[in-house]
C-alpha cells in the first residue's frame, strides 16, 4: 500500500473508497498501526490480523467438523434402527410360513 493511501486511510476514518477501490477493515488497521508506529508496527498488525483470521477460520472448520461427525453418527444410528426393523419383519415373515 502506498504512503498516500496509508496516510489518507489512517487520517480519514469515514473513508470507504479511495481511487476506485474499497478500504477494507484490515487495510485500515494496518494504516492506523503504520501511523502510530511505522513499518514495524504495521508488520506486527498484519501478523496479528492474519493470526486472528486464521483462528476464526480454524474455529469455523472445527465447528463444521463437529456438525459433520454428529450428522454421520445420527445417520449411522438411523440406518441401524432401519436394519433392526427389517430383521424383525423378516423373522416375522419366516414364522408365518
Amino acid at each position: 500500500m502506498s504512503m498516500y493511501r496509508k496516510s489518507l486511510t489512517a487520517h480519514l476514518k469515514q473513508l470507504l473508497y479511495l481511487d476506485d477501490r474499497p478500504v477494507f477493515e484490515g487495510e485500515r488497521l494496518f494504516a492506523d498501526a503504520w501511523l502510530a508506529g511505522g513499518a514495524e508496527a504495521e508488520k506486527a498488525a498484519r501478523t496479528a490480523y492474519q493470526e486472528e483470521k486464521h483462528g476464526q477460520r480454524q474455529r469455523q472448520l472445527d465447528g463444521d467438523r463437529e456438525k459433520w461427525a454428529k450428522g454421520k453418527q445420527q445417520r449411522k444410528e438411523l440406518m441401524q434402527r432401519m436394519l433392526d426393523e427389517l430383521k424383525g419383519e423378516k423373522s416375522g415373515l419366516v414364522q408365518k410360513l
